[in-house]
């Protein structure tokens, strides 16, 4: 069967039916199309050797998120035939990830496959659905109202090899008044083969119920270890996109079925905490805009005190030390020297923020601390309370 004149035969064989065996589990299609308020996950891999088959993944719509992992194939790299794979994603309200890893040889015309494509006749591989409601407590039910729907893809799909087949992924949001309406021609906004921010304005009016789905993509299909001359492959994927839903008329907002709090692409800083210190040191900032400069002023500290803030990655981490309280991740931080309080003990410092869209949603956690004989913070310094920041528009 490993033959370089019958294998892309087989392999044609063998996804149609996978194909038809999926064909098969969605025997109602318009039921499927209908759910709402649900997740789902669907794909298949192939990673055909002697030992080796092709795996189809359809969780089906659940009302949670849904977490899959896979792995597949036969042959271990170093041998002169083998072809390996892994695939993870994750599926929830908001926020859909695509990760995997895979790598392929073949040997003398004995070939092999190496992919990981959409299911059926083109299924997202990651998706939501949900009802939105447009509701108000000030504003007539008919009211016109404007939504902004937002999609940011970050990460990257990369396929190497001698000829590859199919390269490509996306992530796109639809909506439409009418659940059916879902799958026919209503993307509202969509990012193809290429990361960063979208979004749309979406007219509509107080008392509307819409339906929406975000879905993500990512396909990838080496054909030059099928056959022919000895070939490598190997592919690497790690997409993450979020969704993120406002109504930008005034007194009105949005409820949701799925009773979700979406993720925010909008840039926000938040106090956290308190500080430490005779009159403990205040930290405050600007909205951290992408593209703009964010300001850290460090308010209250003694005067003429160097100061240090520190930045780490995700949100507050709260580490009670005697009187104080760090707020920033002490293993991810990155801690620097910014500059001297002056005579009132004030310092600002300014940060340029990206305007990179990939960006937006990023969350970040800052604290500064200021040198201070005998301070709280382990006996030298006076350290302000944390500001939990996102990035964003």
């Amino acid at each position: 069967m490993n033959t370089s004149n019958d294998l892309p035969t087989f392999l044609s064989c063998r996804r149609l039916a996978a194909r038809l065996g999926l064909l098969l589990t969605l025997a109602s299609p318009l039921a499927a199309q209908s759910q709402n308020c649900s997740v789902r996950s669907t794909y298949q891999m192939g990673n055909l050797t002697a030992t080796s088959n092709i795996v189809q993944v359809d969780t089906g719509w659940q009302s949670s998120a849904v977490n899959t992992m896979q792995q597949n194939g036969g042959g271990s790299p170093g041998v002169s035939l083998f072809s390996q794979g892994t695939m993870q994603t994750q599926a929830q309200f908001g926020r859909l990830r695509i990760q995997g890893a895979g790598q392929a040889q073949n040997w003398n015309g004995n070939g092999t496959s190496l992919y990981v494509l959409q299911t059926g006749f083109g299924l997202p591989v990651v998706r939501f659905r949900d009802t939105l409601t447009v509701q108000s407590q000030s504003l007539p039910v008919g009211t016109p109202v404007q939504l902004l729907l937002r999609v940011r893809m970050s990460g990257s799909c990369v396929l190497t090899g001698n000829l590859p087949l199919v390269s490509n992924y996306s992530a796109e949001i639809r909506v439409d008044p009418a659940s059916s309406g879902l799958g026919i021609n209503t993307i509202v906004a969509s990012l193809s083969s290429t990361t960063g921010l979208t979004s749309a304005l979406v007219p509509t009016t107080v008392g509307a119920t819409l339906y929406v789905e975000g879905s993500m993509t990512c396909n990838v299909d080496e054909y030059g270890v099928r056959n022919g001359p000895p070939a490598s492959a190997s592919y690497a994927i790690d997409l993450e996109s979020l969704f993120d839903f406002r109504c930008l008329t005034p007194g009105a907002g949005l409820t949701f079925c799925s009773g979700t709090t979406y993720p925010s692409l909008q840039a926000s800083v938040q106090s956290v905490g308190v500080g430490c210190g005779a009159t403990p040191p205040t930290l405050a900032a600007t909205v951290p805009l992408l593209g703009s400069n964010l300001v850290l002023t460090t308010n209250g500290a003694p005067a003429q005190a160097p100061v240090v803030l520190g930045l780490s990655v995700g949100s507050p981490v709260p580490v009670p030390l005697g009187a104080c309280t760090l707020q920033i991740d002490p293993l991810s931080a990155a801690i620097g020297f910014v500059g001297v309080t002056d005579a009132a003990g004030v310092l600002s410092t300014t940060l340029p923020v990206s305007g990179d869209g990939t960006l937006a949603g990023f969350s970040m956690t800052a604290q500064t601390l200021a040198l201070a004989a005998n301070g709280p913070f382990l006996g030298f310094a006076e350290l302000s309370n944390g500001l939990a920041l996102v990035l964003g528009l």
